[in-house]
């Protein structure tokens, strides 16, 4: 890609984790996403860490300095969709400012020059004029 003179987009750390991830870290700040499509908690409702958690932000620069490891300094322009099909853990205007202020706040910590490419759904759970004021 970069020899075509293409920037890549690589994958970042969205806070999506398994359930379990309370045992190795019972500290852990977690809430349970939105049931998806009507599967039903059995099939859906993901496990998100909170990015103000200080262990999101060692798996964003973990992941980070993997992809450098296997692809060098290809790109620091990144893409993570945390709210793709599904509904944040609350509506508040607040906690949606903080979920975005702190997951760039540890996209930085794993790259200053971080650029985080969101893609938005056609179809929005929740309504841009609140969170953004536009």
């Amino acid at each position: 890609m970069v020899d075509l003179g293409m920037t890549p987009v690589l994958p970042a750390f969205t806070g999506f984790v398994p359930e379990a991830i309370t045992r190795v870290a019972p500290n852990a700040t977690v809430v349970r996403g939105s049931e998806w499509n009507g599967f039903g908690t059995t099939y859906s409702n993901d496990t998100f860490l909170e990015p103000d958690d200080v262990l999101f932000t060692t798996l964003q620069e973990r992941l980070v300095s993997i992809q450098k490891e296997v692809y060098g300094n290809v790109s620091s322009v990144y893409t993570l969709d945390q709210y793709n099909e599904n509904t944040p853990f609350s509506g508040d205007t607040d906690y949606l400012r903080n979920i975005s202020r702190d997951t760039m706040a540890s996209l930085r910590a794993a790259d200053p020059n971080a650029v985080w490419l969101m893609q938005v759904p056609s179809r929005l759970p929740f309504t841009w004029d609140r969170i953004c004021g536009v």
